[in-house]
Formats: structure tokens, sequence, C-alpha cells
């Protein structure tokens, strides 16, 4: 019975040495995929295309977005949203 109990106890300690080595390469082994699949995608030209053309272009939503109205609220946004001052 004592056998078992050691048994266990050196599976788990090879498991708690092994898990982060075999995690380790595997999210290497992942990342190096991810990196490779962006790459061809940037050389094919599938990357960053854009659906509407005014999504980057400042000048075309001048019109449409008035930042005078909200000015108090443009100036107090850090506080609206980390709840503290600078």
């Amino acid at each position: 019975m004592t056998s078992f109990f050691i048994w266990v106890l050196i599976g788990m300690g090879c498991g708690v040495i092994i898990l982060p080595i075999f995690m380790l390469f595997f999210t290497k082994i992942r990342d190096a995929a991810e990196r490779r699949r962006i790459k061809r995608m940037i050389k094919n030209g599938q990357l960053l295309i854009t659906i509407d053309k005014r999504d980057f272009d400042t000048e075309a939503w001048k019109e449409v977005i008035n930042l005078d109205n909200y000015k108090g609220e443009v100036e107090n946004l850090n506080n609206k949203i980390f709840n503290h001052e600078k």
C-alpha cells in the first residue's frame, strides 16, 4: 500500500515537472504557426482589407461627429473611465 502512494507521489512530481515543459513547447509551436499564418495572409493581401473606406478617413467623419457639443465629456473622460483624477 505504501508503494502505491510512493508511485502516486512520483507520478505527480513528474507531472509537475513535465507539464510546464510540454505547455512551453506547445505554446511556442502554436505561436509560430499563428505568425506563419498571418505572414501568409499578408503576402496574399488578405489582411487589413477595409470594408468601408470611411473607416480610416477622418475627414469624412468630421461632419458626422461634432466634438464641440461634447467638450466637457471629453475633458472628463479619464474620470469616467478610471474613476480617479490623473
